[in-house]
């Protein structure tokens, strides 16, 4: 079966380094002009924000690289999927409309309300679920049983 890509993780973590990384900036500065001015008691705040962005910044990073290897690998097993079932075709019925729809693994997307996938009709152009539809063609044709050798010999 097809992963679904998870695009957000990527999103997130250069949200999280950028609103980390601006804000550091931000109060560094801060620091620096009251210590320009003789220091103030709130140089203890201003270096536990400091430090606390700088984990928020970290915590980007991490989820920006593991969104990244996570897409890598989804995208070399559906790469993989959909070779090994190259010309495989599904069949199901279309709820909406009532006609048979024909489909690869190729026209298989995902969506928020589908998560295990979801094929256009090409009549109505409604959503199917992906789990109406069933194998029509690939194994079922190829599984031919070959005759056992051993009962030949009696």
């Amino acid at each position: 079966m097809l992963f679904r890509s998870r695009k957000g993780y990527i999103i997130w973590g250069i949200v999280l380094i950028a609103v980390g990384c601006i804000s550091r900036v931000y109060i560094r500065r801060l620091k620096s002009l009251y210590d320009s001015l003789g220091g103030s008691p709130s140089q203890t705040v201003y270096s536990v924000l400091y430090v606390l962005l700088g984990i928020v910044a970290f915590a980007g990073l991490l989820i920006l690289v593991g969104g990244i290897i996570y897409n890598i690998y989804v995208t070399g097993h559906n790469n993989r999927v959909l070779d090994e079932n190259e010309g495989v075709e599904y069949l199901a019925t279309c709820v909406h409309c009532g006609n048979n729809i024909i489909a690869s693994l190729g026209n298989l997307r995902f969506g928020k309300n589908y998560p295990e996938g979801y094929v256009i009709c090409p009549f109505c152009k409604e959503l199917c679920s992906w789990n109406l539809f069933d194998e029509v063609t690939g194994e079922d044709c190829d599984s031919e049983e070959e005759p056992d050798p051993e009962e030949n010999e009696e």
